[in-house]
């Protein structure tokens, strides 16, 4: 058989110019001519790794401490998360969780939030984002002729602090 191309499951002798391809049996004669084997080749699709940067966050109070997480995340070696939106604040933590304190504001505040991950042989995942609302300031003092919000006093151990 020449110029033959046999296909996964087809069992036949190759003779001339043959291509075999996965599966297929020939009979005990060795292919002849100009016979091109493929190996039997085994290839897995595996998916990369997913961030989760949690669910957005809303009510947070000015001066909480607020908790970024990207535990839910899949397949990540590395977390690296970005502001992408909303007044600058410092995040602290290393891993998987972020956190950074609620700035004070007479309007309050919204943040936006990104995460990517990187799995253990440098694929990195498409970012996911969480947006943070802060409410309001409640309490204003004035400071040099301006209105600056102010921590609201709370009773602990028998003081106002």
């Amino acid at each position: 058989m020449a110029n033959a191309v046999l296909i996964q499951g087809v069992t036949a002798a190759l003779t001339g110019n043959a291509v075999l391809v996965q599966g297929v049996k020939t009979t005990a004669a060795a292919p002849t001519g100009n016979a091109v084997l493929i190996q039997a080749v085994q290839a897995t699709a595996t998916a990369g790794p997913v961030s989760d940067a949690g669910p957005d966050q809303t009510g947070i109070e000015p001066w909480m401490t607020v908790t970024l997480t990207g535990a839910a995340s899949t397949g990540a070696a590395s977390y690296a998360w970005s502001q992408a939106a909303g007044p600058a604040v410092t995040l602290a933590g290393t891993g998987a969780t972020r956190t950074f304190t609620a700035p004070p504001s007479q309007a309050g505040s919204s943040f936006l939030f990104s995460l990517t991950v990187t799995d253990g042989s440098g694929v990195t995942s498409t970012a996911d984002t969480v947006a943070v609302t802060v409410l309001p300031a409640t309490e204003f003092k004035r400071v040099g002729g301006a209105w600056q919000p102010r921590r609201p006093l709370r009773r602990s151990a028998n003081a106002w602090v």
